[in-house]
């Protein structure tokens, strides 16, 4: 990934974030996070482009899921992949054998770019032990996502964290990804860190 696309997404995060601090009950669900998240990363992403197989879409795609080694399934919130990498007919898709985590949904790519997880904690929600955790599992998803890729490519996408809460301020919750690749945002309804 660029380092100027890199930038645009944690710009359009940065955004979000400011946003969310500024008028947290327009973000009633997840979805309103990721749909806002989308429509900043649209302009840059959602740009029509070629694919693999000749045919056309966008970088910029929401709940991906991934097959892992024995099996395993994720789901990723956001992903920004490669739409030259990308392949929409059966034909197509059969060949790609290299890669053991594409999609099986009648598409298939070889090359993520970033990935980005959202979590939201309304007033409501669970407490703050339920919380880290949750985040911490979706932590943890993309750090074996980052790995699957480092085990067939030599780098992987760019991975990041979103967690928006409205119920508590988690200080010590800012340091819970260092070192471990994946850039982490948490805010709070009024402050952000």
């Amino acid at each position: 990934m660029t380092t100027q696309n890199e930038f645009f997404i944690d710009n359009a995060i940065d955004n979000l974030i400011e946003d969310f601090c500024m008028y947290p009950n327009k973000y009633l669900t997840e979805e309103d996070v990721r749909t806002h998240l989308c429509l900043n990363l649209m302009e840059r992403f959602g740009v029509i482009q070629k694919t693999k197989d000749s045919d056309r879409s966008i970088a910029l795609h929401t709940e991906v899921r991934w097959w892992g080694p024995n099996g395993s399934q994720e789901r990723s919130d956001i992903v920004i992949f490669d739409v030259s990498e990308l392949s929409v007919t059966k034909e197509v898709i059969k060949k790609q054998t290299k890669m053991k985590i594409i999609p099986q949904k009648g598409y298939s790519f070889n090359k993520a770019l970033a990935i980005i997880e959202i979590k939201l904690r309304r007033t409501v929600d669970c407490s703050d032990n339920q919380y880290i955790k949750k985040i911490k599992k979706d932590i943890n998803k993309l750090t074996n996502i980052k790995q699957m890729f480092n085990d067939f490519y030599d780098s992987a996408p760019v991975l990041s964290m979103v967690a928006l809460d409205k119920r508590n301020l988690i200080p010590y919750l800012a340091n819970c990804t260092e070192n471990i690749g994946v850039k982490f945002k948490y805010a709070y309804k009024t402050k952000y860190t």
